[in-house]
Formats: structure tokens, C-alpha cells, sequence
């Protein structure tokens, strides 16, 4: 069974529609001018709504053609009518870029949100811990079911500028994320190394002893997990975004930028021991190590 939860996933950072919950966990106060419910969030076409739209594209919500319509319609009533002609989908995506526009511009109201995401996060571990210790209780199902929790992504509050979680920002902050396995007969251990997404499927295979997975992509962590050793661990990570690769290993992690219109790469390093952050950038006075991890990233991606 796969249950997928949006429930906390991005902005609106919607805890007024939890049932029964009327006050605050985390924030010191509230602020009435950051919605805290879905309703809020879409409550009509508004003046901030009709200068987001017109201001600029910057969002590619919609294509160039719609977009030429809108500066062409000009006033607010035909932005308006044009806006309610959109699929739901894009109208939902403006609303969003004009929430975090306007988090974006106050530390005050990033804080709030951030206690608000904090939020949405208890509430839904206080809910998969009665499901879960409910489901393996029973005495036929814990003794046979695995149980693994774990998620796409995090989010940003701009430690590193930006809200969300946008494709050009694979941070920490944003890529690393919860990984707690189940596993009947499998005492507790903590592991510390590297290990992905798409380890979960050769793992999973294995465990249930379905068939070899050398095939697959990913690597199987059961030895790790049962505490044989790292052996066939990955020593490096790949990230991909829009124009950025990255790649680490366990105490570096490089950022490559690339700007195809002047040709040049930019380049970000941090020391993840001691900035896990990732905010003191090495580039500049660790190149041997930088060059290092370009190789591995070259060898790793474009097998050259």
C-alpha cells in the first residue's frame, strides 16, 4: 500500500483548516495578513492579484500568447475576466506566487510561516503515529509488513533566498529529507551514511526476497540495515535542478551552475561538517577539491 499525504507539502500553510485546532503551537503571534486557511488564500481577484499578473511573467504560469493577452486587456475587469478563464491548476499557481511574494518581503512573515509549516508537520506525525503503531499492533500485520516513511522534499525559507521549493534549489534545506523503516525481526540502528530515494525499491525487493537486484538502479541497503557493513554504499550523491547539478560525499558538496548563453560555470562549495547550512562557500580556496568533485560528477552523469 503507498498512501501519499499532501498535507504538508508547500504553501498555503493551511493549519485553519485542521479541524479543531484554533491556536497556534509554534508562532509567537499571529499575523492577520498571512492567510491560514485555503479560502483566505483564494479569495477572489484582487488588486495584488492584477499587479502580479500584468507586473511581469517571471512565474511562466502561462505561455507568451496568454500572457501578451493579459498586458493587452490592461484594465482590472478584463484582467479579471481573462484570469477566470484559466484552468483552475493556473490560477491556483498565480495565488501561490502571489502568497510567497508577499512572504518573500518580510522576515517577520517568513518566521510566522515557517512555525506554521513546524505546524502542519506535528499534526501529521501525531496522525502516522497512531496509524502506524495501530497497523503493526496487530499481531498477523507487525509480524509481516514493512513500513517505511519518507518524502519528496523539504522547504525553504529563504536561507538561501527563495521560498518553497524551486527547481534551481537543490540545498539541503530542500533534498534532504526523513527516511524510518519498519522492519520485522530488524533491531533499531541509525544509519549514517549517504543513501537515496531510489534505494528504497532494490531495498524493499530484497528484504521480501523477490529476485537479485544488481540490475536495477539504486543500491541495496539491507546489509546496511542489518548491520553487515557498507559494502556497495554509494560514496557520492547526484542532484539535478533546472540549470544546477550538485554532488557530495560526506563532507563536501559541490554546486555547479550553468549559464549556456555566456558558456561560464559558477561554482558553490561548502564543508558540510562544519556550515550544514550551507552558507560559507569554499570554491574560491579549496579548488583541488572542487576539481576533484567535478570529475566524479562528470564520471558519474556523462560517463566522461
Amino acid at each position: 500500500m503507498f498512501l501519499h499525504t499532501y498535507w504538508v507539502h508547500g504553501a498555503p500553510y493551511d493549519v485553519g483548516d485542521l479541524v479543531g485546532i484554533d491556536k497556534r503551537l509554534f508562532a509567537k503571534k499571529e499575523l492577520p495578513d498571512v492567510p491560514l486557511t485555503r479560502k483566505e488564500v483564494y479569495s477572489g481577484f484582487s488588486e495584488k492579484l492584477y499587479e502580479l499578473i500584468i507586473r511581469n511573467n517571471k512565474y511562466r504560469i502561462v505561455n507568451d500568447d496568454v500572457y501578451k493577452q493579459f498586458k493587452a486587456a490592461g484594465s482590472f475587469k478584463l484582467v479579471s475576466k481573462l484570469f477566470y478563464s484559466l484552468t483552475e491548476y493556473q490560477q491556483q499557481e498565480y495565488y501561490g506566487a502571489l502568497y510567497f511574494e508577499n512572504l518573500s518581503s518580510d522576515k517577520e512573515h517568513i518566521t510566522y510561516a515557517r512555525d506554521l509549516y513546524d505546524e502542519l508537520i506535528f499534526y501529521l506525525d501525531r496522525e502516522l503515529k497512531n496509524l502506524i503503531i495501530n497497523y503493526i499492533s496487530k499481531k498477523t500485520l507487525g509480524k509481516n509488513t514493512i513500513v517505511i516513511i519518507t518524502a519528496d522534499h523539504g522547504e525553504e525559507f529563504m536561507e538561501h533566498g527563495a521560498t518553497s521549493h524551486p527547481s534551481d534549489h537543490i540545498y539541503d534545506s530542500t533534498v534532504s529529507i526523513p527516511l524510518i523503516m519498519y522492519i520485522p525481526g530488524v533491531k533499531h540502528v541509525e544509519v549514517s551514511n549517504l543513501v537515496q530515494s531510489v534505494d528504497l525499491f532494490p531495498t524493499v525487493l530484497n528484504l521480501i526476497g523477490i529476485f537479485k537486484t544488481d540490475h536495477l538502479d539504486g543500491t541495496d541497503l539491507t546489509n546496511l540495515i542489518k548491520g553487515d557493513g557498507a559494502k556497495n554504499i554509494d560514496q557520492y550523491l547526484i542532484g539535478n535542478g533546472t540549470m544546477v547539478d550538485s554532488i557530495r560525499n560526506k563532507n563536501w558538496k559541490l554546486y555547479v551552475r550553468y549559464n549556456k548563453m555566456l558558456g561560464v560555470n559558477k561554482y558553490e562549495l561548502y564543508n558540510l561538517n562544519n556550515d550544514p547550512g550551507e552558507k560559507d562557500n569554499l570554491s574560491q580556496t579549496k579548488s583541488s577539491i572542487v576539481e576533484n568533485l567535478k570529475y566524479h560528477l562528470n564520471m558519474i552523469i556523462y560517463k566522461k
